[in-house]
Order: structure tokens, then sequence, then C-alpha cells
């Protein structure tokens, strides 16, 4: 699931990119659009009278009646909506992975940890069973016989080694009771169950945090089906900025066919002939 979430974070970090250098390709292309639109036209100067100055004939601004505030507000609505409704929720979506990915490192530390943990006390059991012959000596026969009912039961935690030191330790082998005085088997139960009541903790750390992580990686991957909508955003605002900005321009002449005798003249002419 980590490594699939991680590939969508890598297509929705590519399609971030491509929205950011789109909304501010929209901003520069309407801001300049704008600068030009408002300066005048070349002038036209006409034939003087014999012996007097040319005159210039003011032709007005280039984009003639354009509304240089409503293309101004095309511009600022297109980018406003690209940030919060598109670029706002694709970084949070980017967020909340890079919070899992962290939370997945953690989770494996507690994991190296629990398996360490388990190491250990099943080290212990292990060296507790070597010492299986003194605590059959030191229980007697009785003894011996529980141990291997005990052990039928299976598991280390309860019906394990821990039982095992609990009931063979519940009254003292020995008139001296100091924990300086017991036999080494003692020692090891006593250190064996400490070492359990760790592995425990361990474990239920572990599985409460592997569950929220779980939590959270749903949701994430939930929210990726939400990607489609956003390119959807994307288009749907870039067709109403550049629709208001149309409109804001006003009446305009047909764009001229540059294929016509007159272009192809004035290009003849630019090439030399």
């Amino acid at each position: 699931m980590l490594a699939e979430a991680a590939g969508f974070d890598g297509h929705l970090r590519a399609l971030e990119r491509e929205v950011e250098a789109v909304k501010a390709a929209t901003e520069s292309l309407l801001r300049t659009s704008r600068s030009v639109l408002a300066s005048p036209l070349p002038r036209v100067f006409t034939r003087p009278p014999p012996g007097g100055p040319p005159a210039p004939v003011d032709a007005g601004a280039i984009g003639g009646d354009f509304d240089g505030d409503a293309l101004a507000a095309a511009s600022a609505d297109a980018a406003h909506r690209l940030a919060d409704n598109v670029l706002a929720p694709m970084e949070r979506w980017r967020a909340g992975y890079a919070t899992v990915d962290k939370q997945m490192a953690r989770l494996e530390a507690m994991r190296l940890e629990l398996d360490s943990r388990r190491h250990t006390t099943a080290g212990l059991a292990a060296d507790l069973d070597k010492k299986r012959p003194a605590l059959e000596r030191a229980a007697g026969g009785k003894g011996a016989a529980k141990l291997d009912e005990v052990r039928r039961r299976g598991g280390r935690r309860g019906g394990g080694w821990t039982g095992r030191a609990r009931a063979l330790t519940a009254r003292p082998l020995h008139t001296r009771t100091h924990t300086h005085s017991l036999p080494p088997p003692h020692q090891l139960s006593k250190r064996l169950r400490h070492k359990e009541g760790k592995e425990t903790a361990s474990l239920n750390r572990f599985l409460a945090e592997e569950e929220l992580v779980s939590q959270h990686l749903g949701q994430l991957i939930g929210d990726a089906e939400w990607l489609k909508s956003f390119v959807a955003d994307v288009l749907r605002c870039q067709a109403d900025a550049y629709g208001a900005a149309l409109h804001a321009l006003g009446h305009t002449k047909p764009t001229p066919d540059v294929r016509t005798p007159r272009y192809e003249a004035v290009v003849a002419g630019g090439g030399g002939q």
C-alpha cells in the first residue's frame, strides 16, 4: 500500500508542477496582454501641404475599448481558484503522505525493537529450559509432572515459562528467602517475567501504531480518487479565465488571413525582393 501511495505521490507532484506552470503562464499572459493593449498604436503621419510639417493621426490604444480591469480580474480569479481549489488540496494530500511515511519509519523501528525483545525472551526461556533438571529435582516428581502439563498448554505467556516459574517459585525451596540466596533458575524465571512484560508492552504499542498508520494510509488512498476532479477543475478554471478575458477585450476584428496577396507582398518585400 505504501509503495503504491508513493507512486501516486510522484504523479501528484508532476501534476502539481504543471498546474503551477499553467497558473504562472496565465497570470503572465493576461498581465502582459493588459499592458500591451493599453499601449498606443503606431501613429500614421499624413502628407503635409507644401512647406508644412507632417501631421500625426492618433490611432488610439492597441486594445481600443477593452476593459483592462476586467482582464486583471480574470487573471486574479484564475490564480485564486487554482491555488485554493486545486493546489492546496494537492499539497494537503502530499503533506499527509509525508506524515504517513514518517509513521512507517517509526513503525519499522518499533518492529525491530519488538523483534529484539522477542529474541531476548526466547533466549531466557531457552536458558530456563536448560535448568529444567535442577527445577525437577528441587520440586520433586510432582513438580516434573506439572512442568510437562504446563508445557503441553503451550506458549510462554500465562501457560509458558512465566506460569511455570510462578508455580515452582510460589513456595520457597529453601528456608532463606532473600533474592540473593535464590537458586539461579528462580532468578532466570523472575527476569523472564520482567522481559515478557516489556515484550507485551512493546507489542501493544506496535499494534496501536500499526492500526493508526493503516487508518491514515487508507484515508489517503481513498482521497486519491479525487485527482481526476482536480484535473477537471484546472481545465474549467482556465476556460473561465480565458472566456472572461476574451469578453473583456470587447469587439475585435476577424483575424486576417496571412495568405492574402497583401501579406504575401509584405513577406516578399521583407525577404529582400
